[in-house]
This record gives structure tokens, C-alpha cells and sequence, in this order.
């Protein structure tokens, strides 16, 4: 679903986008996306082993608003 929403979030400005997805992932508005884990993406700090790269900016959710949606 991303692909189709991306362009159009390119079009609002920064804090409105923001505002967005956490209204978004607050109300578990988006799909959960059931990734195949890729051993490529595989990586491992302070000891403990993610299954991938990504991660979120501090204050991303500073409000806890979405925290249930970012599980």
C-alpha cells in the first residue's frame, strides 16, 4: 500500500505526513506487513540479533499515541 500512498504524503508537508501515520497507526489503519525475514538484512548490536536493519527516530512517537500500532 505504500508505493500508492507515497507520492501523495510527498505532497503534505513534513509535520501534517507526521501527524498522519500516527493517526494512522493509532487507529491500525494500515495493513501488518508480513515480511519473509531476508538473512542479507540480518543484523546484530550490543549482542542481540535483529532480523533487520530498520528503525525509528527518537521522539517519532513522543506522545505514545500509536504505541499498539508500532508493535
Amino acid at each position: 500500500i505504500y508505493p500508492y500512498l507515497r507520492p501523495l504524503l510527498h505532497l503534505l508537508p513534513p509535520e501534517a505526513a507526521h501527524n498522519l501515520g500516527l493517526f494512522a497507526l493509532h487507529y491500525r489503519l494500515l495493513p501488518f506487513a508480513n515480511m519473509p525475514v531476508r538473512p542479507e538484512l540480518q543484523t546484530e548490536v550490543f549482542g542481540l540479533r535483529f532480523s533487520n536493519p530498520v528503525g525509528l527516530a527518537a521522539g517519532f512517537d513522543k506522545n505514545a499515541v500509536a504505541v499498539d500500532g508500532l508493535l
